[in-house]
């Protein structure tokens, strides 16, 4: 595993908080190939800028620390950081989605995907539009037509961000900028969070 750079842990470390996930630190030492005293460092870094809890290795902010971030002061917060590229966009909307709670955030965030989403930030930001919302999707990829496809995360890793989906009833994965002409339904799936947590494990 490539290690991740400092800026990429920092953006994965505040997405995860911000968006109400507890962190292990030794989870996020193994996916970042980075020791625990490195990640508490890091940890330490942002908390000089946000109010973290922590208890027996875990990390978190409560809804009432999260609670103390708008939209603007989440923007001034990425910008001090240093982050704004780290992530997809400083995009309104986007932006807007890391403040939901975790289980309602169409992110999911391992570490910064190199590629970016400059290249397909529209298609990016509709599909966070029907997660967020939970509309069930059709689009095609490569040559096959998707249809009744219930979107659950955008999962962002040290590589690439690819679209977390059920698709007859199977979890799958694909890369966002190889998805083509996404049509959306008014139709509503059911949200599960046992898929939630496959995603997490497969991550």
């Amino acid at each position: 595993m490539a290690r991740v750079k400092l800026g990429e842990r920092l953006a994965m470390l505040l997405a995860n908080l911000i968006t109400g996930e507890k962190i292990y630190i030794h989870d996020i030492a193994d996916n970042c190939d980075a020791s625990v005293k490195t990640i508490q460092r890091d940890l330490k870094s942002l908390a000089y800028h946000v109010p973290i809890n922590t208890d027996k290795g875990y990390y978190w902010m409560t809804p009432a620390n999260k609670g103390q971030y708008n939209l603007q002061a989440l923007r001034q917060l990425i910008t001090t950081l240093g982050l704004s590229e780290e992530f997809p966009s400083l995009d309104k909307r986007l932006l807007s989605y890391l403040l939901l709670p975790e289980d309602e955030s169409p992110f999911y965030i391992q570490s910064k995907a190199h590629e970016g989403s400059n290249g397909y930030s529209d298609a990016f930001k509709q599909l966070a539009t029907v997660i967020t919302n939970r509309n069930i999707i059709e689009f095609y990829y490569h040559n096959h037509h998707y249809k009744s496809v219930e979107p659950y995360k955008l999962v962002g890793d040290h590589e690439k961000w690819n679209l977390a989906m059920c698709y007859r009833d199977n979890l799958i994965y694909l890369r966002i900028n190889e998805i083509r002409f996404i049509k959306v339904t008014t139709t509503k799936y059911q949200y599960e969070a046992s898929v939630v947590e496959k995603i997490k494990g497969n991550s």
